[in-house]
C-alpha cells in the first residue's frame, strides 16, 4: 500500500490531517505499526535506529485513499485519469464549484505518481 512521502506528511499535519495511521514517520524514517498478537499492543517497526521505539515527534504516513478520503470530507475532490500521454489528475472543489485545469499539467507514469502530485497541489494551493 503506498503511503506519502515524508514532505507531504509533514505538510499535511500542518493542515491539520488527523487520521489513524499504520504507518508513520519518526525523524525522515518509515515505521511500520503493527499489532502485537501476544500482547495486543501496538509496536513499531522499521529498518533503523529506531526498531520497537516510539517517539513523540512521530509524522502520520497515511496511505493515498486516506487522504483522498480526508479531501473529500473538505469538498475537494482529486481524480486521476489516464489518456495517450500518462495519468494526470483532476481537481473538483464543490463547496466553490471550482474545477482546477491540469490540462497543461505534467503526465506520470502511474496511478500513484499522479495522486500524490495531485495532493501535494491541493495542500499547497487550495487548503
Amino acid at each position: 500500500m503506498e503511503v506519502v512521502s515524508f514532505e507531504i506528511a509533514k505538510k499535511l499535519k500542518e493542515k491539520g490531517f488527523k487520521k489513524e495511521c499504520l504507518c508513520h514517520y519518526i525523524g525522515d524514517d518509515l515505521v511500520y505499526n503493527i499489532e502485537s498478537p501476544i500482547t495486543n499492543n501496538q509496536l513499531w517497526f522499521c529498518h533503523n535506529k529506531y526498531d520497537n521505539i516510539w517517539h513523540r515527534d512521530n509524522i502520520d504516513a497515511p496511505t493515498i485513499p486516506q487522504v483522498l478520503e480526508w479531501l473529500r470530507e473538505k469538498n475537494i475532490h482529486l481524480y486521476t485519469d489516464i489518456d495517450n500521454e500518462g495519468w494526470f489528475f483532476e481537481i473538483k472543489c464543490l463547496k466553490t464549484r471550482f474545477m482546477v485545469n491540469t490540462d497543461f499539467f505534467e503526465r506520470y507514469s502511474t496511478y500513484e505518481l499522479a495522486a500524490l502530485a495531485g495532493i501535494e497541489y491541493v495542500i499547497d494551493n487550495l487548503i
